[in-house]
C-alpha cells in the first residue's frame, strides 16, 4: 500500500507539463523554476541560491503577467512569521501572502503546496500569483475559510498521522520514512477542528532525498 501511494505521489510530481490557465498553476510555476535552474550555468559549479531562484521567478512573472494586484488591505485578518492572512467575506475564502521564510528554496515552498493539496484536498491551495513586499517576493494563495467550533485535540492529530504511516519526531513534527516526506508545525492554529473533524489549514512539508528513490 505504501509503495502504491509513493508511486502515486511521484507521478503527481512528475506530471508538471501544465500550462497557465489549465489544471495546476502551482505545477506550472514549479516546472518553470526547475527548468530555469537546470539550464543555468550556476548549477554546473555552485549550489543554487534562493536569490537566484527569485530572479528566475520574476522572469516568469513578467513573461506571464503573474503579479497579483487585487489584494485589499481592508480584509486583513492576522499574520504569523511567514505570512499575512486576509479574509474575503463575500467569497468565504482567505488570501495568504507568504514570504517563503520557512523554506531554504522557493522550490521547497512549491513542493509543500503540492503535497498539501495531495494529502488535504478539502483545504487545498489555489495559487493566485506574486507580489512584492518591502522588496521581497511573496507568493499569494487562496484557500476556503474553515470555521472552528472547538479546540483541536493534538493527540487526535498525532494518532491520525501515525495511523497513516507518519512517525512523531518531536512536538508537532512528523516524518514518513517510506514516502520520504517531512510534515512539521502542526500546532492547534494550523489544524482546526469542527464537530470533531480535523482540517489541516497550514502545513509545512519537505521532500527528502528518499522521495524519488
Amino acid at each position: 500500500m505504501q509503495n502504491k501511494l509513493k508511486y502515486e505521489l511521484q507521478q503527481y510530481f512528475i506530471r508538471t507539463d501544465e500550462q497557465i490557465g489549465q489544471r495546476d498553476f502551482i505545477k506550472t510555476v514549479r516546472c518553470y523554476l526547475r527548468r530555469g535552474k537546470s539550464t543555468s550555468p550556476t548549477t554546473q559549479a555552485t549550489k543554487f541560491t534562493k536569490i537566484q531562484e527569485t530572479k528566475i521567478l520574476i522572469d516568469f512573472i513578467e513573461e506571464n503577467n503573474c503579479w497579483y494586484n487585487n489584494l485589499n488591505e481592508d480584509n486583513y485578518l492576522a499574520e504569523g512569521a511567514e505570512q499575512k492572512v486576509y479574509f474575503v467575506e463575500t467569497e468565504n475564502v482567505v488570501i495568504k501572502v507568504n514570504t517563503g521564510i520557512f523554506y531554504e528554496f522557493w522550490e521547497d515552498y512549491f513542493d509543500s503546496l503540492l503535497l498539501h493539496n495531495f494529502f488535504f484536498p478539502t483545504t487545498k491551495y489555489t495559487f493566485l500569483g506574486f507580489l512584492m513586499r518591502e522588496n521581497n517576493l511573496c507568493a499569494v494563495v487562496k484557500q476556503d475559510f474553515v470555521k472552528s467550533n472547538q479546540d483541536t485535540n493534538l493527540e487526535q492529530v498525532k494518532q491520525l498521522l501515525i495511523a497513516n504511516g507518519f512517525k512523531n519526531k518531536k512536538n508537532n513534527d512528523y516524518f514518513h520514512k517510506d514516502l520520504g516526506i517531512i510534515l512539521e508545525d502542526l500546532h492547534d492554529e494550523n489544524v482546526l477542528s469542527y464537530d470533531d473533524i480535523l482540517f489541516f489549514v497550514d502545513t509545512v512539508f519537505y521532500l527528502t532525498e528518499d522521495f524519488y528513490s
